[in-house]
């Protein structure tokens, strides 16, 4: 091989080198944006648990309410004596 076909090949291989060296760097970049954020949704999973919470809680607040309406009462009360067979 000639110096002249050498040449011709060097610039290739310094591309390829550099284009290796920024697709390394757009890795790492990747690599501490997902890690970051993973460490942001694990405070986001803690306020979704929250946000639950209180939805059960506002649900079994609004039923304990409706529960202790006379009609409520009553309708039950007629499905349990049914159910036992009194009436």
């Amino acid at each position: 091989m000639n110096t002249t076909t050498r040449n011709r090949h060097t610039p290739f291989a310094t591309h390829v080198r550099q284009l290796r060296r920024h697709l390394e760097r757009i890795r790492l970049r990747m690599f501490y944006k997902i890690r970051r954020l993973r460490r942001e949704e694990r405070g986001a999973v803690t306020a979704e648990y929250a946000l639950i919470i209180m939805a059960a809680v506002a649900f079994a607040g609004l039923l304990i309410v409706i529960m202790q309406s006379g009609e409520v009462k009553s309708m039950l009360m007629d499905i349990v004596q049914k159910a036992l067979g009194g009436g």
